[in-house]
Formats: C-alpha cells, structure tokens, sequence
C-alpha cells in the first residue's frame, strides 16, 4: 500500500507550474462552561484559524495547502492554586497539502488516517460527545469515483514523523457506500507492531432525523480485544437540534469499562453562533454526571 501512495504521490507533482492563486481564511471560536457533579467547575476556551492557498495547473491539477493554529486554554475554577491550571497556546498541527486530479485526491501532512476519514457518526454534541478513538495519518489517498456513491481511502503513517500524531508506521483502507438517506462504513487498519484496529458504521438521515451506529475494536498483539460501540439519535427542526448519543467500552479480558450517556440540545443563533447545553453521566462511573453550556462561533 506504502508503494501504491508513493507513486500517486509522484505522479501528482508531474505537472506545469500554477495558473492562478486564492487564498482564504476561516475559523471558529468556543467558549465552554462545565459543572462537574456540583463539585467543580471548569472552563474550556477553544479557538481556531484555518488559512488555506489554493491553485489550479495548466493541466487540470488542484493544489491546496492549508495551515492550521489552534488554541485552548482550561480553568480549573473551584479548585485551590496548588492545583489550578491553564493551558497554553500552541500550533496543533493539522497543516496538510492536498493535490486532486483524475487519479483522485491526495492528502499529505497531519491528515485524517483512512478509519479518522469514515469514523464518528454518533458523535453529535460539541462538548462531550462521544466519538471513537481512530488515528491521524501522514498521507491519505481518495481513490476517484468508480461507483456513484462509493468511497475509498486508503492511508499510511510513518515509523517517525514530525508531521502526523497518529500510530507510527500504519496502514489502513476504508470504504464507504451511501445511497438515498443511508450510508455504510468499513475499515481496517494494522500497524507494524501487529495491532490490528476495524471499525464498521451506519446511518440513516430522514425528515431531519438521523439515527447512526458505530463499532470500533482493537485488537492488541496479546489477543485482546477491546470494543468501543456507539449509538446516537439527533432531531433537527429550524434553529434546534436534539441528540441523544451512547458509548460502550468494553475489554475482552474485563468487564465494561464505561457506559457513556450524552443529552444535547442547541440553537443556531444565526450568523454563525450557536449555542448549547450538554448532560454526561457515566453509569459506570460514580459521581460521574457532568453539564456544559457553550457557545460557538463560526466564520
């Protein structure tokens, strides 16, 4: 697979020199409070900025870099000064190259690996909602359409990279086929060291419902299996939405690690703001319950 990428690569930087430039720049901003079982609060302050270069070969060829700088700073505000905290302003990374053409799209930098590309359908809420854990990669190729709603990725990471934060020296292919209000998912990645990941999801949008699935398993070189299963309803009706979204993990040598319940319900403003109201409770977990109030603006 590392070959097949390679040659898409370079054959994607076999072209005449640009023809034209653009250049645009967009974002979104957070502010979040949380209340931990009445215990403690915490605030969660997210901003990001997304500058984006695009061009256009001779020959037909896209071009588009992007450069991402992301910041978060958290306050621990009921707690003593021995343990409060604030984060810091840093680059996150997420800066990519990205070249489409006839043989496809080739994504390149810390980009989405091919299960991160397909994953997260239940995920509905801003502030807790609960997606799968899947990895970033260091190029992801989307095949060209060979079928009307058919998708395929495939993604590899290097054994050591200053550019992707995803599990070293990787390989994964994922396949997506959508039709009418439904949409399945499948991939499959394995990593050098034997680890072998899998994820299989669906989703079915209609009248401004959406209900969705979602199932990812990790399979450790020991043989242990460990299950992250999702479920997720969302309602849309004008300016508000209602979710509802379940999370499961669970190991093959243990009993469930956690069950994870997200309420959620925002209003869009308009403009680009929104804002929104969250309840997380972990049956698992004692004294777990937890609410946010947020909002969010995009531009």
């Amino acid at each position: 697979m590392k070959k097949i990428i390679a040659a898409a690569v370079a054959t994607a930087f076999v072209a005449p020199a640009f023809a034209g430039e653009f250049a645009t720049v967009t974002g979104y901003s957070e502010f979040s409070w949380t209340d931990a079982s009445g215990t403690e609060s915490t605030s969660q302050a997210d901003n990001s900025i997304k500058f984006t270069a695009t061009g256009e070969t001779e020959s037909g060829i896209s071009i588009s870099a992007d450069f991402n700088f992301n910041s978060n700073q958290h306050n621990d505000l009921n707690s003593n000064a021995a343990t409060a905290s604030q984060g810091t302003s840093a680059n996150d990374g997420g800066d990519s190259l990205t070249i489409s053409g006839a043989f496809g799209k080739i994504d390149m930098g810390d980009v989405n690996g091919a299960l991160d590309a397909i994953d997260d359908v239940t995920e509905f809420a801003r502030i807790n909602g609960q997606g799968v854990t899947s990895a970033d990669a260091a190029i992801i190729w989307t095949l060209p359409t060979m079928v009307e709603g058919l998708t395929v990725n495939a993604s590899t990471a290097a054994a050591s990279s200053n550019g992707d934060d995803g599990i070293s020296d990787a390989d994964a292919v994922s396949v997506t086929y959508s039709a009418g209000g439904a949409k399945v998912g499948y991939g499959q990645l394995e990593t050098e060291a034997g680890v072998k990941n899998t994820l299989v999801n669906l989703s079915y949008s209609m009248s401004g419902i959406t209900a969705a699935y979602e199932l990812h398993s990790s399979k450790a070189t020991t043989g242990i299996e460990t299950d992250d299963k999702n479920l997720g309803i969302k309602y849309t009706t004008g300016d508000i939405s209602v979710s509802w979204e379940n999370a499961q993990i669970k190991a093959s040598n243990a009993t469930t690690a956690s069950d994870i319940t997200v309420m959620a319900i925002e209003y869009a403003v308009g403009d680009g703001l929104v804002v929104g109201v969250e309840a997380y409770d972990d049956s698992i977990t004692a004294d777990s319950d937890k609410t946010s109030i947020y909002a969010g603006f995009a531009f």
